[in-house]
């Protein structure tokens, strides 16, 4: 869904891709913005596979992709099809497991990369890589993966190490040992007439 600064999606087989117009999507041109959702890759993929990224005809402008267990962050024009890489964010994302993914981008100069809640890594660049953003389209998910990927949100700014690290507790929904077989949670609602007293995580 859309609010007036952010776009927000909900749980989705990474298999079956959603694609966002730039028309819907709060200044798409913007060079500062942020990316956070909460991933579940089944198995490890064997060529680099992106999960989610932003395309205008043949172009890649801004990707972050995987390889095995090696995560990866593009950005800009490195040449006619493919963004310039940024960082590797890690070589042991987690398999099988819920993870919470958070990417930071500063005027398109300075780029960070949380991983549950704490930074992974932050790079500083200087090249020119400074994409044509307003008419590219955002993509999320790809057939060649096997997974899930659940509070996928665009954001115009960029989230403080703080507010990451509380999002990053507040969970998905899915925090307990069945996470591991099902991408599915259940919350049970206490109620005191129409007031509602406490939420529980089943499972």
């Amino acid at each position: 869904y859309l609010t007036n600064n952010s776009l927000t999606a909900g749980l989705q087989d990474l298999k079956s891709q959603v694609s966002v117009s730039y028309e819907k999507l709060i200044n798409p041109n913007s060079l500062t913005y942020s990316y956070q959702c909460w991933l579940y890759i089944s198995s490890p993929t064997s060529v680099q596979t992106q999960i989610f990224f932003r395309k205008s005809g043949t172009n890649n402008e801004f990707e972050v992709d995987i390889s095995g267990q090696s995560l990866d962050l593009k950005a800009g024009q490195g040449n006619a099809t493919a963004p310039v890489q940024i960082m590797n964010i890690t070589n042991q994302f987690p398999i099988q497991k819920w993870t919470y993914l958070v990417v930071n981008v500063y005027n398109m100069k300075t780029f960070e990369a949380y991983i549950n809640g704490k930074l992974a890594k932050t790079v500083n660049i200087s090249i020119d890589v400074i994409p044509s953003f307003k008419t590219s389209t955002l993509y999320i998910g790809n057939a060649a993966l096997s997974g899930y990927v659940t509070k996928f949100i665009r954001l115009e700014k960029t989230l403080d190490a703080k507010t990451v690290w509380n999002n990053y507790l507040s969970g998905n929904g899915i925090t307990s040992y069945f996470s591991s077989f099902m991408p599915y949670g259940l919350n049970m609602s206490i109620s005191k007439g129409e007031e509602v007293q406490r939420i529980v995580n089943v499972f």
